[in-house]
């Protein structure tokens, strides 16, 4: 395990800032994710899936979209600190669902928002385990 995430780490230290760079996948369901086997934009147009990922001037991962049968299948916008830390993930999914995550100093999962199709709210709130504690639903009609 230990070898499959520093392997992704040395990739993304190759990408210069910006993008867009094409990849076939990602090694782990770690957020950000960590893309891997990169691939030219005309060989991601033959293939039913692939991704686009763009990077920072640190060299992290901003952006990470994937693209099935031609169509946006997610795409994931990811927020640092000023010391590099993840602090949100802003997702946004085809059904048109938004989703939202709140990462504390520690890199911890504390919340989840998402604003569903009908625009209603689900706010949930995450312990030290990754377990829902606490779930919240606000309705269209109560925003």
């Amino acid at each position: 395990m230990l070898a499959v995430i520093f392997s992704s780490c040395a990739q993304q230290e190759k990408f210069r800032p910006g993008g867009p760079y094409y990849f076939e996948g990602w090694t782990t369901y770690q957020i950000p994710f960590h893309p891997e086997k990169e691939i030219t934009p005309d060989k991601a147009k033959l293939l039913r899936a692939y991704y686009i990922a763009y990077f920072n001037e640190d060299k992290k991962l901003t952006s990470f979209t994937k693209y099935l049968d031609g169509k946006l299948e997610f795409s994931d916008k990811y927020i640092y600190n000023s010391k590099g830390s993840l602090v949100r993930r802003e997702m946004t999914k085809y059904t048109g669902e938004f989703i939202t995550q709140y990462w504390n100093i520690n890199e911890n999962l504390l919340r989840e928002d998402t604003t569903q199709t009908d625009s209603s709210i689900i706010i949930k709130y995450i312990n030290k385990k990754g377990e829902v504690f606490q779930e919240r639903i606000i309705k269209a009609g109560n925003l």
